[in-house]
């Protein structure tokens, strides 16, 4: 091989791997190669790895074709990431797979390479470090990276301290932590979750109608400079937090721990039928205001 100087074996072949006929086009001088107007390809009889290890993000995304080709070819099964910013900055590893999906790159789970997607299954939960969101990343850097989460209904899952430089938009997803003694959410500049997405076409109500129910926030701990649970904020409303639950949880704040800024009416209800357990509450205001 003349990049990596190991001894490699080629056979003579008319066709490509997917079964097409060869040409001039598929010869990349690696895999396929042409001499003497007839065509070789690579043998992979003592290949010893299944899967192609990156290290990080940055390298996935520079993924060779060469590489992209020995995936369509099988000699690589998948793709095993082992870090996201920096190598072993992750829980563990995850493998991608090649994929026909149609929806966008999202950083996480789908990730596009020119016209070659890369898919890692989610099933019960998002483990927000599969989207970079770390807790050692600097504050900035890990609300960027959970704003790029479009997933809802599928609770996110936190373990560790993560700092964050601005506050989260409520996004439709369950929250939940490791525990409250270990997993912790700080915003020491702004409000943590704000719930100021407007959900009424994603819910097909119409567009007076504007609600989050059946939503969990477990096991975690939240610290803001303002409030943590910031459930009306500006002119953006909706009408109901309803049938959820806020469960062992430790909220810290000199501000009100659960506010609106309009207070609810004979007619509206920002909050009700929700669920308050085992909840350890530290403020100089209030704890619930205007709810």
């Amino acid at each position: 091989d003349i990049n990596t100087g190991e001894n490699v074996n080629y056979r003579e072949t008319t066709t490509w791997y997917d079964g097409t006929a060869m040409n001039d086009a598929k010869v990349d001088g690696v895999i396929y190669i042409k001499k003497n107007s007839k065509y070789y390809r690579r043998t992979f009889d003592n290949l010893i790895s299944t899967s192609l290890v990156k290290k990080t993000m940055v390298e996935l995304r520079a993924i060779t074709e060469t590489e992209i080709l020995m995936l369509k070819m099988g000699v690589y099964k998948s793709v095993v990431l082992e870090g996201y910013f920096n190598h072993l900055d992750t829980p563990r590893s995850v493998v991608y797979s090649l994929s026909n999906s149609t929806l966008p790159d999202n950083s996480g789970n789908i990730i596009r390479v020119g016209n070659v997607v890369f898919e890692t299954p989610i099933f019960d939960k998002i483990p927000v470090w599969l989207f970079g969101v770390l807790p050692s990343n600097p504050p900035y850097l890990n609300s960027e990276q959970i704003e790029k989460i479009d997933i809802p209904f599928i609770p996110l899952y936190f373990d560790g301290s993560y700092n964050f430089f601005r506050e989260y938009v409520f996004a439709g997803n369950s929250i939940y932590g490791n525990n409250r003694e270990k997993t912790i959410l700080n915003f020491p500049q702004s409000d943590g979750i704000v719930f100021s997405r407007n959900f009424n076409q994603e819910v097909g109500s119409p567009e007076y109608l504007k609600y989050i129910l059946k939503k969990e926030f477990k096991n975690f701990s939240i610290r803001a400079l303002g409030n943590p649970f910031n459930m009306l904020k500006s002119n953006v409303s909706f009408e109901t937090i309803a049938y959820s639950t806020f469960e062992n949880l430790d909220i810290k704040s000199n501000e009100s721990l659960f506010y609106s800024h309009i207070p609810p009416t004979e007619n509206n209800y920002y909050m009700y039928t929700n669920i308050f357990r085992n909840i350890i509450c530290e403020t100089q205001n209030a704890i619930f205001e205007n709810i």
